[in-house]
């Protein structure tokens, strides 16, 4: 299992397996980095080097009292850091509002976002507590503030971000 720390100095562990681009996971709120990929593990490790993160209190990854949905965003940016390139993201249930968090802190790092049964009751909760957090995701524009107008993948990554439908 590899690890790297994120800003506030909790250890977060992820496993590797495949070949290909990198491919990072983000579990839900049920699961760890291995029981919610098993189905799809072989699918994946054929066509991506898959970064599958075990969010705080799974695996290898510090537990902490407190945090909040903020910091296991910045988990998850620690971890895109620590791969070094641009990944495909993918976070499913919990892990999505994390996933999305992230792609919206580190945009130029994420070729593609997938959101997997997003909790839109979770989403409104978090709008509540939190002044300024809206539950609709950022629409394109919001997005691509964060990917350099010079960078050619730009119109790519940003296609279908107004409610078209993407595949990895």
């Amino acid at each position: 299992m590899l690890r790297t720390t994120s800003l506030d100095g909790v250890t977060v562990s992820y496993d590797r397996y495949g070949s290909g681009p990198p491919l990072l996971l983000v579990h839900g709120a049920f699961n760890d980095q291995c029981t919610n990929w098993e189905l799809v593990k072989p699918m994946f490790e054929e066509r991506f080097t898959v970064h599958a993160m075990a969010r705080r209190g799974r695996g290898e990854t510090d537990t902490s009292v407190g945090h909040e949905l903020e910091d296991e965003g910045r988990d998850v940016v620690a971890v895109i850091r620590a791969i070094g390139k641009p990944v495909f993201l993918l976070g499913h249930s919990y892990g999505a509002h994390t996933a999305l968090l992230a792609a919206h802190q580190a945009a130029p790092s994420v070729r593609k976002l997938v959101l997997y049964e997003v909790l839109r009751q979770c989403a409104t909760i978090t709008e509540g507590r939190r002044p300024g957090f809206k539950a609709s995701p950022p629409n394109r524009d919001d997005f691509i503030k964060g990917i350099p107008a010079s960078d050619p993948q730009r119109e790519r990554r940003t296609t279908g971000l107004d409610g078209g439908r993407r595949h990895l």
